[in-house]
């Protein structure tokens, strides 16, 4: 029974630490967020001025969207990288 629960515990230990990103990557992630975040404010104060319009603002808001994404991507590409050859 000892072994099981050992096991278990292991096994379930396991997973936890494959589940988490590494500091690294959750630093990107956060940066590429709050970098989204940053232009979407920007964006609508922009409309708020009425120096752009609501179309040109979401198309803004899309593409920081799409490039947070794409960051958020390659954070974890490259941590998955460096695992992979790190042997973790």
């Amino acid at each position: 029974m000892k072994k099981i629960v050992a096991l278990t515990s292991l096994v379930a230990l396991g997973i936890g630490l494959a589940a988490c990103d590494s500091k690294s990557e959750q630093a990107s992630e956060n940066a590429a967020v709050a970098t989204e975040e940053s232009i979407d404010s920007q964006a609508d104060s922009a409309v708020d001025a009425g120096k752009i319009s609501d179309d040109q603002a979401d198309a803004i808001k899309d593409q920081a969207d799409q490039n947070a994404d794409a960051a958020k991507e390659n954070a974890s590409s490259a941590a998955d990288a460096t695992s992979s050859t790190s042997g973790q």
